[in-house]
């Protein structure tokens, strides 16, 4: 008598897939007949999700669209597909079971390559019971420029280079992060301030062959250009002259008179120098495997995500919840989610592509985003790590369909 035993296989994507997720009802496994999902590539968000045999209507919510007829499988197993081989075979036994697990490296091979065929060994016989995806980062990429402004003294550029960094390290709101690295052609300098001070000026005059030393005779005001200087103080000088009963009367005087006048200036008292900073910043972004649940209980989110049963399936808004942290936490990429990332989602109806347009912190009461939509929308929910009384919500709009 044969013994029944189950197989499963990981694959490991190497290619440029971000967040594909493949979901599964709660009474359904994912066996070698099933649909095989295709992979899409590019720096995008892509998530594909198996959701129930059927969709679930919206309850209390009115769905103008009736549900599509169900379409064929999009991707059938080729049976021209060469078969791939996996890279890696664990065995698990004990003394009544059996597993092995086979896990493949693709590099934009199909994964219909991979064989779905029962085998025996030692008198087991192995059946696939699921197929799954490893998560595999790949980063996406965008160029950046950051200016940045210090104060300077001077507009000495030997200075200025001095407290400027060759590059700095940068990292985005949104989680891109790089280093950038000076481009000195863009170093600008401009004043940042000035102010206003006094001074006393100067003038001298000589005023020789004076009668006397008398004050009088030196004018009290000059002009230089457009400044009147006041008279400040008068020395004498004498020259010639003669004794005359034991004292001696100079014949002629020289006043050297000191003028001052008051004078402004304005002064600089800084200079603001800017510089930018250029380079690629880079994000990562995760492949995800999950399995969607119908019902967005705790049991369903510690297996993988739930479906909201008050939304609809396919058509309007289509609404997930799941953790973000933790050992279920299936959602843990969806904080890093930003507008304009992608994501495809699959059904039995066919596939959606979808672009974020919206991500937002609201409160756990708010449900307003799992209305009903006229757009064919996506919605994803999940907890903000250490505020219990928040939500993360991401919600993507339809823009092509296969």
């Amino acid at each position: 008598m044969k013994r029944f035993i189950s197989i499963a296989a990981v694959i490991c994507i190497v290619f440029g897939m971000t967040v594909p997720l493949f979901g599964f009802a709660s009474n359904a496994s994912a066996t070698g007949g099933g649909e095989t999902p295709t992979a899409a590539s590019g720096n995008d968000v892509n998530i594909t999700v198996v959701m129930p045999p059927e969709p679930t209507p919206a309850r209390d919510v009115p769905d103008p669209l009736p549900p599509p007829a169900p379409m064929p499988n999009p991707n059938p197993p080729n049976p021209n597909v060469p078969a791939l081989y996996p890279t890696d075979v664990y065995e698990f036994y004990d003394a009544t079971s059996r597993q092995i697990i086979k896990t493949y490296e693709l590099d934009r091979e199909n994964p219909d390559g991979i064989s779905r065929a029962s085998f025996e060994r030692d008198g087991w016989l192995y059946e696939l019971t699921d197929i799954t995806k490893k998560e595999n980062a790949h980063a996406a990429t965008r160029e950046h420029t950051e200016t940045v402004t210090v104060e300077t003294a001077s507009r000495d550029m030997d200075a200025i280079m001095k407290l400027l960094a060759p590059s700095i390290e940068y990292k985005a709101e949104d989680g891109y992060i790089g280093v950038l690295t000076l481009d000195i052609g863009s170093i600008a300098v401009e004043q940042s301030g000035t102010k206003r001070s006094s001074y006393t000026m100067t003038e001298t005059r000589e005023y020789p062959h004076l009668s006397s030393n008398d004050t009088s005779l030196v004018p009290k005001t000059i002009t230089k250009g457009s400044v009147t200087y006041n008279l400040d103080s008068v020395t004498w000088q004498t020259s010639g002259g003669m004794a005359v009963d034991y004292d001696y009367i100079p014949t002629s005087y020289t006043a050297v008179a000191k003028y001052t006048a008051t004078g402004s200036k304005t002064t600089v008292t800084g200079y603001n120098t800017t510089a930018e900073y250029k380079g690629t910043l880079t994000i990562s972004k995760l492949n995800k495997n999950i399995k969607v649940y119908e019902g967005e209980s705790l049991e369903n989110m510690k297996k993988g995500i739930g479906h909201f049963e008050m939304t609809s399936a396919w058509d309007g808004n289509v609404g997930f919840a799941g953790h973000n942290r933790g050992a279920a936490a299936y959602f843990s990429f969806v904080k890093d989610l930003v507008v304009g990332d992608k994501i495809t989602y699959t059904t039995k109806y066919g596939t959606r592509t979808y672009e974020v347009y919206r991500k937002d912190k609201i409160s756990e009461t708010d449900y307003t985003g799992l209305s009903w939509s006229a757009e064919n929308i996506i919605s994803l929910i999940t907890c903000v790590a250490d505020e219990p009384a928040y939500r993360f919500i991401v919600q993507a709009r339809e823009v092509s369909q296969k």
